[in-house]
């Protein structure tokens, strides 16, 4: 029993549900604030996708993928993760 909570997917997911029930309560007062905050708003955006890379890296097992895969990937999220950030703070910016 005490290997199965020292595995690595056992720890990944321990973090990952920390990261859920963190995302959860910044949501929360982050609905709570009446104009709301750019940097909550972009500190859950940026811990989705660290949430992401956890995923991809040890339960879809790609930490072990030739390098050409794992920068495309890799290259992905930060590309995604920066264009939806763009995204959210620019139309922040307009209102």
């Amino acid at each position: 029993m005490n290997s199965f909570l020292r595995s690595s997917p056992t720890l990944i997911w321990a973090i990952l549900l920390m990261a859920t029930l963190g995302s959860w309560q910044i949501g929360v007062k982050e609905a709570a604030l009446v104009d709301g905050s750019a940097v909550l708003g972009v500190g859950l955006m940026v811990l989705a996708f660290i949430k992401v890379h956890l995923v991809l890296n040890y339960f879809m097992d790609l930490r072990h993928a030739p390098w050409g895969w794992r920068l495309l990937y890799e290259g992905w999220i930060v590309a995604v993760c920066g264009l939806l950030l763009y995204l959210y703070l620019d139309a922040g910016a307009g209102v």
